[in-house]
C-alpha cells in the first residue's frame, strides 16, 4: 500500500490539471464580452455578459462580443458594441440578442451609440429618453424597429449601413417622439411604415407598405423600390423625391404610372415582376443586364451592391475566437488572460 500512495497522488494531480483545462475550455466556449476602458480590459462571461459589461462601462467605452446568444436589456450608455456578425459565417460566428431590446441613451456631445454585427432576434424600441446620432452597421433586425408611439422618445440623425430591417415603424408628428433625419445606406428595409418621416435612402432595397401616405417627405437615391399598390391607392400627389431608382410593381395587373405624377424625371425605371430585376439565387442581386444598364448617380449599379459602401455582411472588427485564462496569477498578483481573435483578413 505504501508503494501505491505516490501513484494515487499522481492520479489526483492529473485529475486536477484536467479539471483546470476543462474549466478554461468551458470559458472559451461560452459567451463572453470584453470591455475596453482606457488602457484596461475586463472580461465577462455567460448569457448576461453584455449586460454586465454595459453596467461597468461609461460613455465612449468599447464592448466586444463573442459569437453566441446574449440576454437583452436596456442600453442607456453611448458605447460601441461590436458583435461577431449578424449573418452566420462559414465558421458559425453569429452574435444574437434575444428578447425585446430598448435603446434609451441621453444625448452626449462627444460620444454616440454604435452597434455593429449583431442579430436582434426580437423587437427593438427607442426609449423615452431618446436616441441621438446612433449608428447601426451590419446588423439584422428580425422583428420590428419601433420609434413612433407616445411611449417612445425621439431618434435623431440615425444611420443604418449594410443592415437588414424586417419592419421599420417610425413617425414624426409632433417633434418630440418618432424618428427624424434617418439615413439608410446599402440596406434592406423589408417593410417600411413611415408617417411623414424625412428619411433618406441611398442604394437601398425598400419594400413599401401599400399605402400612399408612407412615402411622404422621403428621398430615394439609387434604390430598388417594391410596391404592391391596388388601383385605389396608387399615389398621385406625394412630396417624395426619387433619383435613379427602379420601381418594381408586384401586382402585374395594375398600372401605377401615376406613381411619378407631378415629379421631375430623375431617371426612373418602372418594371414589373421580381424575377425581372433580381437573380433567383442571390441576396437581392440584380440580373446582369439590369445591373449594367440601371446605374445610379455615381455611375455604379443601383441597389445594395452599388455606391460607396456595397453590401457586405462581414464585420470590420476582429472576432473573438477563444480566451485562455492562466491557472495561477503572476508575482504581482495579476491573472494573465490570452484572447485569440480572427482578423478581417483571415
Amino acid at each position: 500500500m505504501e508503494y501505491n500512495r505516490p501513484l494515487q497522488h499522481m492520479k489526483k494531480a492529473i485529475l486536477l490539471v484536467l479539471s483546470l483545462i476543462m474549466s478554461v475550455t468551458t470559458f472559451a466556449q461560452q459567451q463572453l464580452a470584453t470591455l475596453n476602458h482606457n488602457d484596461s480590459i475586463t472580461v465577462f462571461y455567460g448569457v448576461d455578459a453584455l449586460n454586465q459589461a454595459h453596467s461597468a462601462a461609461v460613455n465612449g467605452d468599447i464592448i466586444t462580443l463573442s459569437s453566441g446568444v446574449f440576454n437583452s436589456f436596456t442600453i442607456t450608455k453611448a458605447v460601441t458594441i461590436r458583435g461577431a456578425g449578424a449573418w452566420t459565417d462559414s465558421l458559425g460566428n453569429q452574435t444574437t440578442i434575444r428578447n425585446n431590446c430598448w435603446l434609451d441613451v441621453s444625448q452626449d456631445s462627444l460620444y454616440h451609440l454604435t452597434i455593429e454585427g449583431i442579430y436582434f432576434l426580437n423587437d427593438v424600441y427607442v426609449g423615452s429618453t431618446g436616441l441621438y446620432n446612433p449608428q447601426f452597421l451590419k446588423c439584422y433586425f428580425d422583428q420590428k424597429f419601433y420609434c413612433r408611439s407616445t411611449n417612445e422618445g425621439l431618434m435623431q440623425n440615425a444611420m443604418f449601413v449594410n443592415c437588414y430591417l424586417d419592419k421599420w415603424f417610425a413617425s414624426y408628428d409632433n417633434g418630440t417622439n418618432g424618428a427624424k433625419n434617418t439615413q439608410f445606406v446599402n440596406s434592406v428595409i423589408d417593410e417600411s411604415w413611415d408617417y411623414s418621416c424625412p428619411d433618406i435612402f441611398v442604394n437601398c432595397m425598400v419594400t413599401q407598405d401599400p399605402q400612399a401616405q408612407f412615402i411622404l417627405k422621403r428621398v430615394f437615391q439609387n434604390c430598388v423600390l417594391c410596391y404592391d399598390f391596388s388601383s385605389s391607392i396608387c399615389p398621385s400627389q406625394n412630396s417624395y423625391t426619387a433619383f435613379n431608382c427602379i420601381f418594381i410593381q408586384w401586382n402585374t395587373g395594375i398600372s401605377c404610372g401615376n406613381l411619378f405624377s407631378g415629379h421631375p424625371n430623375h431617371t426612373l425605371w418602372n418594371m414589373r415582376g421580381w424575377n425581372t430585376v433580381f437573380k433567383t439565387d442571390g441576396y437581392y442581386e440584380l440580373n446582369d443586364s439590369i445591373a449594367a444598364t440601371c446605374l445610379g448617380l455615381d455611375g455604379t449599379q443601383v441597389g445594395i451592391y452599388g455606391g460607396a459602401m456595397p453590401f457586405n455582411p462581414r464585420v470590420t472588427n476582429p472576432i473573438i475566437k477563444s480566451i485562455n485564462v492562466a491557472t495561477r496569477s503572476t508575482a504581482d498578483g495579476k491573472l494573465p488572460v490570452n484572447i485569440e481573435v480572427v482578423s478581417d483578413d483571415e
